[in-house]
């Protein structure tokens, strides 16, 4: 598999992104775990909260999945391993926020494994899978205007520009009661998976991600590299000032034919 991870302070003081990418060999074939957490809580308290999340998930990646696998455990047990990543954190940051004021995190997991993906999301972080058809979104927002959004009482193009967009209805470490929302399917062979931060996709809709991120363009690390530096400095000068942050993955196995 081929990945780039990239990441820019935008015109905030501190990073508060953290971004994980993990990659092993397994007897059946390559598994890869991708992660985009973003802090909440004001410099260096939003980035710990999303550094925690992004240590507990790299640790259970090399110290836990390795035995999982080895027993054949199908998805399941892989999405239960996740979860308990996040429950761990979601109850550690509550916790720090009793005792010195509130913090927490997003979190947008990926996990590629024999031609399979698993999602697991909680907040506004985003998945999208992009084929040559286009972009589709993966995750859904755990947000106020989303909810309004399923609700009918607002379009996609009004909550866009509407000021509690930002506001989050689940969050790792607010209360430690966060609930991720779950995705899993199969993935073609000329796919490519985008997970971002929302200072990402605030100015780049989901039609030009499909043409910034088509896997046409998208054929080793360079050019992954390229697109996401190009996506990232695009959305600076349309003033964006949050952080921004973009992690590709694609399966170069499945594209040259092969089975993953």
């Amino acid at each position: 598999m081929i990945s780039t991870a990239y990441t820019d302070i935008g015109k905030k003081q501190v990073n508060q992104d953290s971004l994980l990418v993990d990659e092993a060999d397994t007897p059946d074939g390559p598994v890869l775990l991708a992660a985009v957490c973003d802090g909440m809580g004001g410099l260096s308290r939003g980035e710990y909260a999303s550094c925690r999340m992004v240590e507990e998930l790299d640790a259970w990646f090399k110290g836990t999945l390795p035995d999982v696998l080895k027993s054949g455990a199908d998805m399941r047990a892989i999405r239960i391993g996740i979860e308990n990543c996040i429950s761990r954190v979601d109850r550690e940051l509550e916790e720090v926020s009793e005792l010195s004021g509130a913090l927490g995190t997003t979190a947008a997991c990926l996990l590629l494994y024999r031609g399979s993906y698993l999602i697991e999301n909680v907040g506004d972080s985003r998945v999208y899978r992009v084929t040559d058809d286009g972009a589709y979104l993966l995750t859904h927002d755990q947000t106020v205007v989303q909810q309004e959004i399923d609700k009918g009482i607002l379009t996609p193009k009004e909550a866009a520009k509407d000021p509690r967009r930002h506001i989050l209805l689940q969050c790792i470490g607010a209360e430690g009661t966060a609930c991720p929302a779950y995705g899993s399917g199969t993935y073609g062979p000329d796919d490519v998976f985008l997970l971002c931060s929302d200072g990402l996709r605030h100015a780049l809709p989901d039609m030009q991600i499909g043409m910034v991120f088509s896997p046409a363009l998208l054929r080793d690390e360079a050019a992954m590299r390229a697109a996401s530096k190009s996506a990232v400095e695009y959305v600076k000068k349309r003033k964006e000032k949050d952080n921004i942050s973009v992690i590709l993955v694609r399966d170069t196995r499945a594209a040259e034919g092969e089975t993953p």
